[in-house]
């Protein structure tokens, strides 16, 4: 795919990954729609348009759909980026706590990916959905963020099967990423292993998008641990144990 003049709207833009990934598409002559709940700030790029929106209320998304027309015209390609996490030991039965959080990460990508191909119908687009590692190996303190991301990754590799052609669906696997994403988590919370600059993962996503890959793992690192987990089945089980002892620290710092 030629990036240069897309339009691309991309959600969760104010910082770390989504950042870095609207940078890259302005610098790649992309005209750019870019939202998040927090204000965002960018230097000056005359093909930015930025739009502060909550989108887990499905009412935004229609909005900001709108928004995005009215501005760009059309939708080439769609990233839904935002999503956050918490790091938590589950003890208390919290029904909002639960919602709000499958609301962000899978409710409102899989609702923006069907109001996508409503709005493009046979006309080629693409959707870019950011998954996890974590979907493959949910770590210690992360349950309900692994199971929103587990949810999307499932979802996403069905959808691919149903749908027509002429919709290029991408997801990607970033693995822990050197972000405010572990503060905004909770107090404290160690960092799993290993990590990846915030670039790195757009810079993965550029290419993802322009060899119009299905998915993308960023890490060159955690791919292999993907391949050497088929033949050494006790990789993960160790890496699991040594992430459950950093939990456990966690827990008894509190």
């Amino acid at each position: 795919m030629i990036l240069k003049g897309k339009n691309v709207v991309i959600t969760g833009a104010a910082s770390g990954i989504g950042k870095r990934i609207t940078e890259r598409l302005l610098n790649e002559g992309c005209t750019v729609f870019a939202t998040d709940t927090n204000p965002l700030q960018f230097t000056d790029f005359g093909n930015l348009i930025t739009y502060q929106s909550d989108i887990s209320i499905p009412e935004n998304i229609d909005t900001l759909f709108a928004k995005a027309i009215e501005n760009l015209g059309s939708i080439d390609v769609f990233i839904a980026n935002a999503g956050f996490a918490y790091y938590e030991k589950l003890e208390v039965p919290d029904w909002l706590r639960m919602e709000k959080i499958y609301k962000v990460n899978v409710l409102s990508p899989i609702y923006s990916l069907k109001k996508l191909v409503a709005l493009n119908g046979d006309k080629p687009c693409s959707f870019v959905a950011v998954s996890s590692a974590m979907a493959y190996l949910g770590v210690p303190g992360y349950a309900q963020y692994a199971g929103t991301k587990g949810a999307i990754h499932r979802f996403m590799e069905t959808y691919r099967n149903e749908h027509h052609h002429s919709l290029h669906l991408m997801v990607v696997y970033p693995i822990a990423t050197r972000t405010n994403f572990f503060t905004s988590a909770g107090n404290s919370v160690p960092v799993a292993w290993p990590t990846q600059s915030a670039d790195a993962v757009a810079k993965a996503v550029i290419r993802g998008l322009k060899a119009k890959k299905k998915r993308v793992y960023p890490s060159l690192l955690f791919t292999l641990l993907l391949v050497f987990n088929r033949f050494l089945p006790f990789l993960f089980p160790i890496y699991l144990w040594l992430e459950r002892k950093k939990f456990n620290r966690w827990l008894a710092s509190k």
